[in-house]
C-alpha cells in the first residue's frame, strides 16, 4: 500500500478501489522496509509496558466491547459512496525522520479542524517518547466527538505487541488498531489479530514479507473468504 499525496505530513489518502487489496472484514495489508530504528522503537515499547500489561483474555475483550457505546466504523468510513478518496488526517507531534512536526498541538483542537476539512477517520499517534503522543490524546478526542458529534472513527496508532494495548485502545474509543507485521513475532500477530476480531474492529496489519513465515498468507486467505 502507498500513500498517493501528503498534506503537511498530517494526511494520508487511501485509494482502495483501484491499488489495495482490502478485505471484506477490514483489514489491509502492505509493504513497508524494515528499518534499525523500528526495531529500537518495538523495543523500548516492550519495556516501557512491561510494568502494566496483564493477561486479557478474548472474552473480557468481547465483554469489554459489548459494555461500552459503539463506536464508529472505521471501515465504512473508508468506502465513501461517491468513489473518491478516503481521507485519513494524522495527529502527530513529531517523528524520528522528521522531527519536530506540532509539538504544541491540541488533539481535540486539531481533530474538529480534520473534521471541518472533512476528513474521513483519524489517525491518533499515542506513543509518547518517539512521537509525542499520549493515550490520553486518544481520550480526549473521542471524548470531544461524543459530546459534539458526529464522531470520527478514530485509530490508534501506536506499536501494538500485548492484547492489554488493544483493551486500552478500546477504553480509549478507539475503531482500528495497527499491526506492524514485521516487527512481531508470529504469535503476537495472531493474538493480536485475534484480539482486534474481537472487539468487531478494523485493524490495518503493515508488513514485510517474513521469510518462512506463513501467518500473514494463511490471515489473508481466511480474512477474504
Amino acid at each position: 500500500m502507498k500513500h498517493t499525496k501528503n498534506f503537511g505530513s498530517e494526511y494520508e489518502l487511501l485509494n482502495f478501489r483501484n491499488e489495495h487489496w482490502f478485505s471484506s472484514v477490514g483489514c489491509v495489508f502492505y509493504k513497508v522496509p524494515m528499518a534499525d530504528k523500528l526495531t529500537e522503537i518495538m523495543a523500548w515499547k516492550r519495556k516501557e509496558i512491561a510494568d502494566v500489561v496483564r493477561p486479557v483474555s478474548l472474552n473480557e475483550l468481547q465483554a469489554l466491547h459489548q459494555s461500552l457505546s459503539p463506536v464508529p466504523s472505521f471501515a465504512n468510513a473508508l468506502r465513501r459512496s461517491d468513489g473518491k478518496l478516503a481521507v485519513i488526517a494524522e495527529i502527530k507531534r513529531r517523528s524520528p525522520s522528521a522531527g519536530a512536526i506540532a509539538l504544541a498541538v491540541s488533539a481535540t483542537e486539531q481533530a474538529l479542524n480534520y473534521r471541518t476539512a472533512k476528513a474521513d477517520c483519524l489517525s491518533v499517534l499515542t506513543d509518547q517518547k518517539y512521537f509525542g503522543g499520549t493515550l490520553e490524546d486518544l481520550n480526549s478526542v473521542t471524548r470531544r466527538f461524543k459530546a459534539e458529534p458526529p464522531a470520527l472513527p478514530c485509530l490508534r496508532k501506536d506499536f501494538m505487541v500485548h492484547p492489554f494495548q488493544v483493551l486500552q485502545a478500546r477504553q480509549a474509543g478507539s475503531s482500528a488498531i495497527l499491526i506492524i507485521v514485521r516487527a512481531l513475532l508470529d504469535e503476537e500477530i495472531r493474538i493480536l489479530h485475534d484480539a482486534a476480531k474481537r472487539q468487531d474492529w478494523m485493524h490495518f496489519l503493515k508488513s514485510t514479507p517474513k521469510r518462512n513465515s506463513p501467518v500473514p498468507s494463511r490471515m489473508m486467505l481466511k480474512l477474504s473468504g
